[in-house]
């Protein structure tokens, strides 16, 4: 393996345990709340497909949209990384 992809490897690694740990997040501040998924992804105004896979960790949602969720959570952005 080259270093460039060696590189890569490592940036995706750290992605993927990021991605994770934010739909961990989501997940106990939805229960904190007492909000399922659905109505959160509702209030978020995402699908609720689309939050599922945010809190598997397979997706990659921007900013705003992170945004969106932690309002429909009532928490700061900050409150949602680890």
């Amino acid at each position: 393996m080259n270093s460039q992809s060696n590189r890569f490897s490592k940036i995706d690694a750290q992605e993927t345990r990021l991605l994770r740990c934010l739909g961990k997040r989501i997940v106990e501040q939805a229960a904190k709340s007492g909000k399922s998924i659905e109505r959160l992804a509702y209030e978020a105004g995402v699908s609720k497909g689309y939050l599922y896979d945010i809190v598997k960790g397979k997706g990659n949602p921007s900013l705003v949209i992170l945004s969106r969720i932690a309002a429909g959570l009532d928490v700061s952005l900050k409150e949602l990384f680890c």
